[in-house]
């Protein structure tokens, strides 16, 4: 079960591949390209290569390659490329407008945080565990919003 988004599964592993899925990213090549770029880098791996319609990264692999480091670099891209921050070219056909846009991805981000507290305490996470993840979540989402409202030329 997948408490928190960005959060990967391992669906097959041998000696030399290994292939993960990350559900919540699914279409972000942002953050697919950003995976990629950061698991290549890791020691033993010899490639890396996403598919970002079906959400998954496939890892070639030596003996030196050690699974635990690739939660550090699939971190590192959420933070190079945050949730929600696609390009509108990727879309295609209509799009709302930013202003619409931008109060639509604050409401999503807000839900998925409430709903990801939920399920943790309802699954019995550690209180602790969650409420930092939730408050780093919030100071990230408010960073954005202040990034974006300086951008705009709104702030003073």
């Amino acid at each position: 079960m997948m408490h928190f988004r960005n959060d990967a599964e391992v669906v097959h592993h041998t000696c030399n591949r290994t292939r993960m899925r990350v559900p919540d990213r699914r279409g972000d090549s942002l953050y697919f390209d950003a995976a990629c770029r950061l698991i290549s880098e890791l020691p033993g791996v010899t490639s890396a290569t996403a598919n970002r319609h079906s959400a998954s990264i496939i890892i070639l692999h030596n003996t030196e390659f050690q699974m635990e480091c690739v939660t550090a670099a699939l971190h590192g891209a959420a933070l190079a490329a945050p949730q929600g921050e696609t390009d509108i070219a990727e879309l295609g056909g209509d799009y709302f407008p930013q202003s619409t846009e931008r109060v639509a991805r604050r409401t999503g981000n807000l839900a998925s945080m409430i709903l990801q507290l939920a399920v943790a305490v309802l699954c019995g996470a550690a209180l602790t565990h969650v409420l930092e993840l939730l408050a780093k979540n919030l100071i990230q989402f408010a960073l954005r919003a202040i990034a974006a409202e300086v951008e705009s030329g709104s702030v003073a």
